[in-house]
């Protein structure tokens, strides 16, 4: 339950679960009837997902609530109630007769369980990253549209007040089909605001609003003010909200702790097994130790000095080096397995990075 191997095989399972009910989903509405297979593909679903719980239940215990993965845990366990809950519900109307508009609101919770497909992004880092700005943007999107409403809520009314003025100067002498098209598009602060948006985020074309309901005849003020809207809306306002999207992603992408130190164990292990190619190259007898001749031999030049003074180890005495490795074996001796070397280079890394071992 707590292996890799484990969550990997859940994952696979939910994902076979999407894609069956994407098929019987194309299914049901291209021969207007259910899969006849489809209850009991469903029920087996359904059964796995009921056992995956307990065996977490049983492992985890109360901790189940309250550990690192509790909100996919949460979300888990409120879907698989959900799935029995309509799994039961299913079979007692079918067996007492079917109310139909109860049957249509239960399908909304048989969709609502593919939401257990959000459990698979916990797998892959990159996923689970972008899922976590996305949720964190929410509050930024609120603020977003709180701000487009202002905009067009004042460019709203001035066109609106602008189209009055206008529908008054010019009284009877409109044609009817004119006149329903500016209603249509300005008769109201709200039917402004709707057309303003199209026009700004390429709902419509804005030439068509300008054009059509004769902004262009609403006076010069008018004409301005609609250039200066799309100008500003494109190009400040879209952006500036942009980046705000942009610096608060790039906040909520930041590793955890947890990643943090997985990266800088793997980066410790590419760096051990690194100077293990380099000792195994250098142990020309094969002996699988590194002996002080050898060790003097290439500490010269070559590989094992640069991969050294990348660590910060700057060796200016060999044999000082080499006995400070053998110190830290706990016995001397006349030779040094390549394990041990490395151990020791990776030791002494951290107390001498800064200093030159003389």
């Amino acid at each position: 339950v707590l292996t890799k191997k484990f969550d990997a095989f859940c994952a696979a399972v939910i994902i076979a679960n999407a894609c069956y009910t994407a098929y019987t989903t194309n299914y049901e509405v291209t021969h207007m009837a259910e899969d006849p297979m489809a209850d009991v593909v469903e029920c087996s679903f359904l059964a796995f997902y009921v056992v995956e719980l307990m065996l977490k239940f049983c492992v985890h215990r109360l901790y189940f609530f309250c550990n690192d993965d509790m909100k996919f845990n949460l979300l888990d366990l409120g879907l698989v109630l959900v799935s029995v809950y309509y799994q039961l519900m299913i079979w007692i109307f079918e067996s007492a007769g079917a109310n139909l508009t109860y049957m249509r609101m239960l399908r909304i919770l048989k969709v609502a369980r593919i939401l257990r497909v959000i459990r698979v992004v916990k797998i892959f880092t990159e996923l689970r990253l972008m899922l976590n700005s996305i949720l964190g943007s929410f509050h930024s999107l609120f603020w977003a549209f709180v701000m487009l409403t202002f905009v067009f809520y004042i460019f709203g009314l001035v066109f609106v007040q602008g189209t009055t003025s206008y529908l008054k100067q010019v009284g009877d002498e409109i044609d009817p089909a004119s006149k329903a098209m500016i209603l249509k598009t300005y008769g109201s602060v709200e039917r402004a605001m709707l057309s303003l948006y199209k026009a700004a985020t390429g709902g419509v074309d804005w030439e068509d609003i300008f054009d059509e309901p004769l902004i262009e005849e609403m006076g010069p003020m008018n004409i301005g003010l609609f250039i200066f809207l799309i100008a500003f809306i494109q190009v400040a306002l879209l952006n500036i909200l942009t980046g705000v999207f942009v610096e608060n992603a790039l906040k909520l992408a930041q590793p955890d702790r947890d990643t943090l130190a997985l990266e800088h164990r793997r980066k410790e292990l590419r760096e051990a097994q690194r100077l293990r190619e380099i000792c195994e190259a250098m142990d020309i007898n094969g002996s699988g130790t590194i002996e002080l001749d050898e060790f003097i031999a290439n500490i010269q030049n070559g590989k094992l000095r640069a991969q050294l003074e990348v660590w910060g180890l700057h060796i200016r005495d060999a044999d000082l080096f080499y006995e400070m490795l053998q110190t830290n074996t706990g016995e001397l001796q006349e030779a040094l397995e390549i394990e041990e070397f490395v151990a020791g280079c990776m030791r002494l890394r951290g107390s001498a990075s800064t200093l030159d071992i003389q």
